[in-house]
């Protein structure tokens, strides 16, 4: 699996599977944020959606990856874990 780091202190919304997530405008000063290119900070916010679909338990399923969050490519997990955005179990 694969989970959005401090998840639960960002979302306040406890429902499953609520109908919005939060985006706090903080990310824009985050230097791991700025330091992602395009493409992946668009995928940073797909795995913060499929958190809140999830659970935060986001399978570890390049396929159904690419499906969920429209890309073509490989999603980036690696460059997200890296960057502190992902853990995996």
């Amino acid at each position: 699996m694969i989970h959005v780091v401090n998840w639960e202190r960002h979302q306040h919304y406890k429902k499953h599977r609520p109908p919005w997530i939060k985006v706090y405008r903080d990310l824009l000063g985050d230097y791991e944020y700025q330091s992602l290119c395009e493409k992946d900070r668009a995928a940073l916010v797909g795995f913060f959606l499929l958190a809140a679909e999830t659970g935060n338990e986001i399978p570890d399923d390049t396929l159904w990856l690419k499906r969920k969050l429209a890309i073509t490519r490989q999603p980036p997990i690696e460059t997200l874990i890296a960057s502190g955005f992902l853990e995996r179990d």
